[in-house]
């Protein structure tokens, strides 16, 4: 009875006493939308996220709450289930202000939980107030003139442009996620195509690739959160697919001939690498996995630092993992046997810095 006498009383005299929550993640939308209501005459607090409209709405308890939903700790349907099911807030209106979910299966959700209404941004001020006295059973309050409102010409602009930002962040990202499905795609599409070649298994280059990337964990952990890291990885011997028909296959003892096409594949398939925009790392290590420490490896002759990190830490585990699989002109390495020819290579064809280590990381994992 309180609080019909409350709005009636409002209806009369506008908005003035009526205690409005508002609820968003987004600093920009709550200073737009206090800045609405207060020049509708509702008194205002704001709340960042789910948890803390809660904790506010348990100390002072709002007349009526307006909330987003996609928001840290407790999302608005959360929120608005909390306030449903505490028999000390359930009179509370929960009014839904989402931009994000608009379907009608997402209405019908936020309406089940108890939602007094469910409005969808943007909404000029005019209609937000409109909806939200219709879902309180109240008059439409008058907005206050412009010069009114406890608003300054900057933070009315900072909201807009910060409204413009988010918009550019947004396209940004979903822009980011389809360049990186088309990676992933041309990724998966390349390897496939040199497992065929191969005659091997389509997750032949997986193997040596997430050893390294477990071994980056450990040792360079900068490059582990690079992805374009991982794709060097797994593109590491897509320029095999230059070479001569039945190379790969070939069982016999390699000419030299053989030899110089196989040197000469690691540079052709960077420099093809190389006009794929945003690959990164990766070309270097597709291009300098095959240098040796000590300067006699190919196609630059690299020494030391001078070979990317990536290439280094790739090399070693590139040659691990070859020793340890079946290859069709001899048979595999124990673990232990091909630990024992990477500490003969230390210094010359591996860097000594990394050699131990990573025995460290593969002397307890069980023979494949």
């Amino acid at each position: 009875m309180q609080d019909r006498a409350r709005y009636f009383k409002a209806g009369r005299e506008g908005a003035h006493g009526v205690k409005a929550l508002v609820v968003d993640d987004l600093a920009y939308n709550l200073r737009t939308l206090r800045a609405i209501f207060q020049s509708a005459g509702y008194d205002v607090e704001t709340a960042s996220d789910g948890q803390a409209a809660l904790d506010a709405a348990r100390a002072r308890h709002p007349d009526f709450i307006v909330t987003d939903i996609l928001m840290p700790r407790l999302d608005g349907f959360q929120l608005c289930r909390a306030i449903k099911t505490d028999p000390a807030l359930a009179g509370i209106p929960v009014i839904f202000y989402t931009g994000s979910y608009i379907e009608s299966a997402d209405r019908e959700f936020g309406t089940g939980l108890g939602g007094a209404a469910y409005l969808l941004k943007p909404m000029e001020p005019k209609e937000l107030l409109s909806a939200v006295a219709s879902a309180l059973g109240q008059p439409e309050p008058a907005l206050k003139p412009r010069s009114n409102l406890r608003e300054t010409f900057a933070a009315a602009y900072a909201d807009r442009l910060g409204a413009k930002l988010q918009e550019k962040v947004t396209e940004l990202n979903k822009a980011l996620e389809r360049l990186e499905a088309a990676y992933t795609g041309t990724v998966a599409a390349l390897t496939l195509a040199l497992a065929e070649r191969e005659g091997t298994k389509p997750t032949a280059s997986e193997g040596p690739a997430r050893l390294a990337l477990l071994f980056c964990e450990r040792v360079a952990p900068q490059l582990a959160a690079d992805p374009n890291v991982f794709r060097g990885f797994l593109l590491h011997d897509i320029g095999k697919l230059m070479l001569p028909e039945g190379l790969l296959t070939k069982t016999e003892p390699l000419t030299p001939e053989d030899r110089e096409h196989f040197r000469r594949q690691p540079a052709i398939a960077a420099d093809i690498l190389r006009n794929v925009p945003g690959l990164g790392r990766a070309v270097g290590i597709v291009r300098h996995h095959h240098e040796y420490f000590d300067g006699t490896g190919h196609p630059d002759g690299l020494t030391g630092d001078a070979i990317p990190l990536g290439a280094r830490i790739f090399a070693i585990c590139n040659a691990f993992e070859a020793m340890t699989s079946e290859r069709p002109y001899r048979p595999r390495y124990s673990a232990q046997q091909a630990i024992a020819e990477l500490r003969r290579g230390s210094g010359t064809q591996f860097d000594p810095s990394l050699v131990e280590p990573f025995i460290a990381m593969v002397q307890p994992m069980p023979e494949p």
